[in-house]
């Protein structure tokens, strides 16, 4: 018998693109806003359009929906999928230990590694996608803000430290239940 290596887990982070991100966000924005102002009935309507204020709010919520909707995927499209794949253990370790924390840096110190270096190592190897040469990746990763590589880089971290689920847990009890035939 053999034992075959795992497959590494993966994530998809979508690097949008310009002011997308922006935009986006104001049209969730509006969304929220819409969502919390739903109007109450009327005691005593006093014209035809008192009779179901909801309507137009409805049609105007359902409207901003679409449009976030329809931008998201047009934000999606024109964004850059990054795949990220977490490393083997060991290298994982190595990396670490590659990036011993700054003294006095109280940050590096409860995370046990020079945090800004090690994203900065961690992130390259971790991308799986897009492919290109190493000054490629680095010219891509240099044009990034630093929210957007801090987001490759906390989603990076998190491929190598996360724990898995447990496959032999069980969220209901043999025990516990109960059938017709049992329950008498």
């Amino acid at each position: 018998m053999s034992i075959n290596p795992i497959t590494p887990r993966t994530d998809t982070v979508i690097v949008l693109q310009g002011d997308d991100d922006e935009i986006l966000r104001d049209l969730k924005a509006e969304v929220d806003r819409l969502e919390k102002s739903k109007p109450k009935k009327p005691i005593t309507a006093r014209t035809l359009a008192d009779l179901d204020p909801e309507q137009d709010w409805e049609a105007d919520l359902e409207a901003a929906r679409d449009r976030h909707d329809a931008f998201a995927e047009e934000a999606k499209e024109r964004g850059v999928k990054v795949i990220l794949r977490a490393l083997g253990r060991k290298t994982y370790r190595d990396l670490i230990a590659a990036h011993p924390p700054r003294d006095g840096n109280e940050g590096d110190k409860d995370f046990g590694a020079n945090v800004d270096d090690l994203q900065e190592a961690l992130v390259p190897l971790c991308m799986a996608s897009p492919a290109g040469s190493n000054e490629e990746r680095s010219a891509f990763l240099d044009s990034l803000n630093e929210g957007q590589f801090g987001d490759l880089a906390i989603r990076a971290w998190q491929l190598n430290i996360g724990r898995t689920a447990d496959p032999t847990q069980r969220l209901s009890s043999a025990d516990s239940r109960t059938s017709v035939a049992t329950s008498s």
